[in-house]
């Protein structure tokens, strides 16, 4: 999105086609379940490796379902923090009702507002859903 106090990027029909459909066809589905430490919130780990830990160390996480859209690349899931093993789960977004409902949405939004996130390096992620358990 466009930081605040600039000015919106108008699109040529000639780099939607390109830039657009690209970006756009990067679009998944995920959803994961993650163990998040309380105070370190980029730290996770997976259900074995919560099974593993000492009690008292189970409880300083929280287990959590998100679900969520990721445009762009490279792809970067969570990740366990003991095993390294990802936590996430991918699929298409046209295999999500959810997810494709949330991305049209999405796109319209980016159309009225003339923002343009694809011309930039950065992944996109719409939140869908994030549940403690």
């Amino acid at each position: 999105m466009c930081p605040s106090g600039s000015t919106p990027t108008n699109v040529t029909n000639s780099e939607t086609s390109i830039e657009y459909f690209t970006w756009l066809a990067t679009a998944r589905c995920v959803k994961s379940l993650v163990y998040q430490h309380h105070t370190n919130r980029t730290k996770y780990i997976c259900y074995i490796c919560s099974i593993n830990i000492t009690p008292p160390e189970r409880a300083l996480y929280t287990p959590k379902i998100r679900h969520y859209i990721y445009i762009g690349s490279p792809y970067s899931f969570e990740k366990c923090a003991i095993c390294s093993i990802s936590l996430a789960i991918s699929r298409r977004t046209n295999e999500c009702n959810i997810c494709r409902r949330e991305l049209v949405h999405f796109l319209n939004f980016l159309q009225a507002m003339g923002e343009a996130p694809y011309l930039n390096n950065e992944p996109t992620i719409l939140y869908i859903a994030q549940i403690d358990l």
